[in-house]
């Protein structure tokens, strides 16, 4: 995850974070997903809302099992947003 990640926006507590995030979407999911893009970019604010965005149908990004929306999912992307938009 490191390598995929610009060091200039990588904090330890967004490193922790978008470690957790890989490990509950995948390696692949998380490295090709729009909020590590955003981060890569200087868009950091909006890559850590981008770990609860929406899909284009509405429904909750990151946050289903076999297809169906689980609540404790949601609400860990939420903590897992939170730690991403913390500083330091």
């Amino acid at each position: 995850m490191r390598g995929d990640v610009a060091r200039d926006y990588l904090t330890v507590k967004r490193l922790i974070d978008l470690t957790m995030f890989a490990i509950n979407v995948g390696m692949a999911g998380a490295c090709g997903s729009q909020a590590v893009q955003n981060i890569n970019a200087g868009r950091v604010e909006q890559g850590c809302c981008n770990l609860i965005a929406w899909t284009p149908t509405g429904a909750p990004n990151w946050s289903t099992a076999g297809g169906v929306f689980v609540q404790g999912l949601q609400n860990r992307r939420q903590a897992e947003r939170k730690l991403c938009l913390e500083q330091s």
